[in-house]
């Protein structure tokens, strides 16, 4: 209800939905952009003359509020008018306005903005060799590479022109949606070199390049001169590797990558690429410093004037070797200077290619320093890299320790005092010790675990931090497959939410192979419960008369992953003696344990789960249990 005055109902309309809607503005970045344009719009086509309507209310509401200078702005001017006018903005204006604007989560964007990345790392890579190894002579003889470079120059240049329309977020987080304050902030910021960037210097070389090349294929002096002002040009596209954080950051497919695959993976391939980038880079600049001071890439030029690779020419050619001269010569060159550029960084140093000239030598003491400070960086990543891959494996090898310490103090067998009144059995010392190194190795290399019982926090420490209706949907996830071994568990006869009730409840459980238990106390303080196999593989000794289960092999069954045990042993009471029941363990096994409780707790909210299958399987358990006595004591008489 309004109690401002008396505003008509219409208007007290509109003022809490102003009021609601400038709430959403300040925390715009973590509202629903199309939601809150969805509710403007219906408020304008509803409401034509809004802005009247809320001027008039404001007024009337703001006579009869304490004053406040600071906040003196009516609400209609948080969305309806630009900032810096005075006349308020039209319904129509605001229709026409959003309807060229390019939002942030825009699939189609986000297409685009993979395109542009792709580019980017093509550029990361193209644009250095053109410029310091092969001069962009190639531009003028190989079509099909002059067309590849148009069609990714092509790209950015669409690129510059979409950044007028794109929304964008202030450094408070706020969404600016209105096209002049776009198209302002563009202007004033990445337009002029993102324009300088795209222009046609490509197209523009090779009209005016392929006037001077001589009768022998090779560039004029003048064609010279101008290359080299395109190639200084062609700089400013390296602008567009600021592009390249946004994007990995923004985009939803980079992201879903990065969280589908191992984190030290990801990193370790972050420095592998460092190397190489960084390793292109001071190849194509060494080759570029012969370059410049030769003023050309001929062999006559590289031969006749002081530099790095003419030096190394004449010293080391071979025949049938690399031959670093002239303008075909671009991969020889590429891979000289490459040569130099990975024992620079690496600290190898064979001393066969040296700088010779004082450019070469201020040039080489700077590359030289910027690779150590890299080199010393990545040396740091692959060391912490390193350390993150080696945990469980350096868990794995503590424990084996610890248990190596505990296994010297067992004591001999035939130093075990027995008493004449209790049957002691006959421990060897050291099949306990190598069943003992067997489980906790099985362990390493067949589960995430290091304990013999968990939860699913503790198989999954991270599940602990979810919140409550992550945990219930990943409990199910989790588990479900495994509750399809049990009838009465299954989604024909759970919900969903039920079986998250009893996948909470549940224990990942491992054993070793050779291990016997009785399933009544295979959890200490859980009591009886159903075994269903994740793996591994054992023998059900319910029938059996023996511990030895080759003196009554007939009387037994397996079971192995995918199947359960004890499904109907749980619904009967617990003194009956189909209660109890044996199994023996044949290879290492990792079971989840569900436990009685959690099942009769699970029927109690699922009366489906207990009338249309649960119970016949009681009665069938039961019926079965009585004509096996009823066998055995006709066998007897």
């Amino acid at each position: 209800m309004c109690e401002v005055g008396t505003l008509s109902a219409k208007e007290c309309l509109c003022h809490w939905s102003f009021a609601a809607r400038s709430s959403c503005v300040h925390h715009l970045k973590y509202v629903n952009t199309h939601i809150f344009l969805s509710i403007n719009l219906a408020l304008l086509f509803f409401f034509p003359n809004i802005n009247e309507i809320m001027d008039r209310s404001t007024d009337k509401a703001s006579s009869q509020l304490p004053e406040d200078k600071e906040n003196s702005d009516t609400p209609s001017s948080l969305f309806f008018r630009a900032r810096g006018s005075a006349k308020p903005r039209t319904g129509e204006d605001v229709v026409k306005s959003l309807r060229w604007v390019i939002f942030p989560d825009n699939k189609h964007i986000k297409r685009w903005d993979l395109v542009v990345l792709g580019a980017l790392f093509l550029y990361v890579f193209i644009l250095p060799y053109q410029i310091g190894v092969s001069g962009g002579i190639p531009l003028l003889f190989n079509i099909p590479w002059l067309v590849f470079n148009i069609l990714l120059n092509s790209v950015f240049f669409v690129d510059t022109f979409l950044y007028f329309n794109r929304a964008f977020y202030t450094s408070n987080g706020h969404l600016v949606l209105d096209l002049k304050q776009i198209r302002r902030h563009y202007l004033r910021t990445f337009f002029i070199p993102n324009f300088l960037s795209v222009l046609p210097y490509t197209i523009g070389f090779y009209l005016l390049g392929r006037a001077y090349i001589d009768s022998d294929g090779d560039p004029s002096p003048q064609v010279e001169s101008f290359l080299a002002f395109v190639q200084v040009a062609s700089l400013l596209k390296l602008i567009r590797l600021v592009r390249v954080r946004t994007i990995l950051s923004s985009s939803d497919a980079v992201t879903s990558f990065r969280q589908k695959r191992n984190a030290q993976v990801l990193e370790l391939w972050k420095y592998v690429s460092l190397i190489v980038v960084v390793s292109h880079y001071f190849a194509c600049i060494w080759s570029l410093v012969a370059y410049i001071q030769a003023k050309s890439l001929d062999e006559e030029a590289l031969t006749s004037t002081p530099n790095w690779i003419g030096y190394w020419y004449e010293g080391n050619a071979v025949d049938g070797g690399l031959h670093p001269l002239g303008w075909d010569h671009a991969i020889d060159r590429y891979v000289l200077s490459l040569f130099w550029a990975i024992q620079t960084i690496t600290s190898i140093g064979y001393g066969n290619i040296v700088p010779v000239t004082r450019a070469e030598y201020f040039l080489s003491c700077g590359l030289q320093l910027g690779a150590g400070v890299m080199w010393a960086y990545v040396i740091g990543g692959l060391v912490g890299v390193a350390a993150g891959m080696q945990v469980r494996a350096e868990s794995y090898r503590t424990r084996i320790s610890q248990a190596n310490d505990m296994i010297h103090e067992f004591a001999d067998p035939d130093e075990i005092i027995q008493d004449d009144d209790v049957a002691v059995a006959n421990i060897e010392s050291k099949q306990v010790a190598k069943r003992i190194r067997k489980y906790i190795h099985n362990q390493y290399k067949r589960s995430m675990a290091e304990s013999c019982s968990n939860s699913i926090t503790g198989e999954f420490p991270v599940f602990d931090t979810l919140t409550p209706e992550l945990q219930r949907d990943s409990s199910v996830l989790l588990i479900n497959q495994y509750l399809k071994a049990v009838p009465y568990l299954s989604l024909e006869y759970m919900s969903q939410e039920d079986q998250s009730t009893v996948a909470l409840q549940s224990v990942a459980l491992e054993f070793c192979s050779g291990e016997t238990i009785w399933t009544e106390n295979a959890v200490p303080g859980l009591g009886r419960g159903i075994f269903i196999f994740r793996g591994g593989s054992a023998f059900n000794l319910d029938r059996s008369t023996h511990m030895d289960f080759s003196k009554d092999f007939e009387k037994m069954s397996l079971v192995t992953a995918g199947m359960s045990y004890g499904a109907d042993k749980v619904l009967v009471e617990d003194d009956n003696p189909l209660a109890k029941g044996r199994l023996q363990f044949l290879t290492f096994s990792q079971v989840l344990f569900i436990p009685r409780e959690a099942v009769l707790s699970a029927f109690k909210r699922s009366d489906k789960a207990w009338k249309n299958c649960a119970r016949w399987i009681y009665l069938r358990t039961l019926l079965l249990a009585k004509i096996e006595e009823e066998r055995e004591q006709s066998g007897s008489d």
